[in-house]
């Protein structure tokens, strides 16, 4: 089931840049996250994101709290804090 978790973040994800009409690429700097890392969140693979990591892309896009929640459950059973897995 964390992989259909981790689908679902991905996906809202790219809806919501799409949505700004951003790239990846803006989205990286407006996050001040790597490329690389959007694509890995995106993509929905390379293992699990640091929720520091999806609060500054949702910021970003300036989602509300509610638009923020939708975003970090999408990866809730797969979440890293502080380089430590949440389940």
């Amino acid at each position: 089931m964390p992989e259909l978790e981790q689908a679902r973040g991905a996906t809202y994800l790219r809806a919501a840049r799409l949505d700004v009409g951003w790239t990846q690429e803006r989205l990286a700097e407006a996050s001040g996250l790597s490329v690389q890392t959007i694509r890995r969140l995106e993509g929905g693979g390379g293992g699990s994101p640091r929720r520091g990591s999806v609060r500054r892309v949702a910021a970003a896009l300036g989602m509300n709290q509610q638009q923020s929640r939708k975003l970090l459950s999408g990866w809730s059973e797969r979440m890293v804090v502080n380089g430590v897995r949440e389940d």
